[in-house]
């Protein structure tokens, strides 16, 4: 299927907003770079292929002979599914037989509710539905079966895993639901069904089985807005930094990777762990150095932004005064009292140069250690302190 692309951005779909939110390196690898034949688990990905093939034509066959099972047509049929995927490692036929077979046991389904296996669902910018190879596709997402139940205004979105971890991420299902609700305005709720054929079904990590997660209409549209704005994000990204994480264990692209990962060793001998023993110490020593560095910098030069955090300096305090005091003091001289308790490297200092009352307020009521220590913290929008509500607290506090 040919798709499109939109002011040089290809439709989205559940991979590409993963991929850009955990690293937009990656998803430009992937989308804007090409490089998907890049893949340590080539193997498996044409193993769940061949699985996918095979549910997909036994739910097709139980929705138009109208059965709730069928084992025979199954085994009958395994040898060419397995066969349709091309390159397969042939060692895996057995492995693929067990899978297909405990999948047709436990299966069942009401086949008047099977609506289809596979289907290729795709809305424009507007949410007006439109065809996946057209070019105003603007979110796009392959369905692995729908379910719609017309007098429960439901529909079912179920997507089979072949992995044997038994994990998923339910925000896929999320994306499924919000191109049904587009293209079905009738349905009001949704059901969200992961199914693992390894393990017998519906299964969760957390427990051995789990209700169908369910969504109304209202829950579901409110993504679109989060939607939009991944959009407007990559078509406005011309770095596409790394971003480095859990994910890079198995990200494809870490031998290309610009941030240059952390990648597990794993260490086999005596010898190999000696090796690494002194790696640890060498890395150690020059983490003290890169740290001194950093604090002498932001003692001179103020905090350094790396990303989404921020490096400075904390001191250590300790409140030793009235506390309503304080924070009327603070009221009346318009200071927010989180100040005072977040001295960094140079914010302390400029309120002592600028304000004498509060360098009195800090010598009467807070004692400062010199010592400090380097932190990297995530950027975020401050809060307003209310000032009536924690006094208010503090003095019912005080008179109990």
């Amino acid at each position: 299927m040919q798709l499109y692309k939109k002011d040089g951005i290809l439709p989205l779909s559940y991979s590409s907003i993963i991929n850009y939110c955990s690293c937009p390196e990656r998803y430009k690898k992937h989308y804007i770079d090409n490089l998907k034949n890049i893949s340590r688990n080539i193997d498996d990905i044409k193993f769940g292929t061949a699985c996918h093939i095979g549910f997909s034509k036994y739910d097709t066959h139980l929705k138009g002979k109208k059965l709730k099972r069928s084992v025979r047509f199954l085994k009958n049929r395994i040898p060419k599914w397995f066969a349709a995927v091309s390159g397969i490692n042939p060692s895996r036929y057995e492995e693929f037989c067990n899978v297909m077979i405990q999948f047709a046991r436990y299966h069942r389904v009401t086949p008047e509710d099977i609506y289809g296996s596979e289907i290729v669902l795709a809305v424009d910018s507007e949410g007006n539905p439109c065809k996946p190879d057209d070019n105003s596709a603007f979110l796009v997402g392959q369905i692995d079966r729908l379910d719609i139940v017309s007098e429960r205004s439901l529909a079912r979105i179920i997507d089979y895993k072949t992995n044997r971890s038994g994990q998923a991420n339910s925000f896929q299902l999320i994306i499924y639901s919000l191109l049904v609700a587009f293209h079905f305005p009738d349905i009001k709720w949704f059901e969200l069904i992961f199914e693992f054929p390894r393990l017998g079904g519906i299964h969760s990590v957390f427990r051995r089985h789990y209700l169908p997660i369910s969504r109304s209409r209202h829950s579901i549209i409110k993504v679109w807005d989060f939607i939009k704005a991944v959009y407007h994000r990559i078509k406005s990204d011309t770095k596409f930094a790394p971003q480095v994480s859990s994910v890079c264990e198995t990200c494809p692209y870490t031998p290309i990777c610009t941030a240059k990962p952390y990648v597990p060793i794993y260490v086999k001998s005596d010898i190999e762990a000696k090796e690494l023993g002194k790696s640890i110490l060498i890395l150690e020593n020059r983490l003290k150095v890169f740290r001194e560095s950093m604090k002498l910098f932001i003692e001179d030069s103020g905090p350094v932004e790396v990303n989404d955090r921020t490096f400075d300096l904390e001191g250590i305090q300790q409140f030793t005064g009235d506390i309503v005091q304080m924070l009327l003091l603070c009221k009346d001289h318009g200071i927010d009292p989180r100040e005072l308790f977040s001295v960094n490297s140079l914010g302390l200092k400029h309120l002592m140069r600028t304000n004498r009352d509060i360098a009195e307020l800090l010598a009467n009521h807070v004692l400062i250690v010199v010592n400090t220590k380097l932190t990297h913290k995530k950027s975020d929008v401050k809060i307003p302190f209310d000032f009536e509500h924690v006094v208010n607290h503090e003095k019912e506090v005080q008179t109990s």
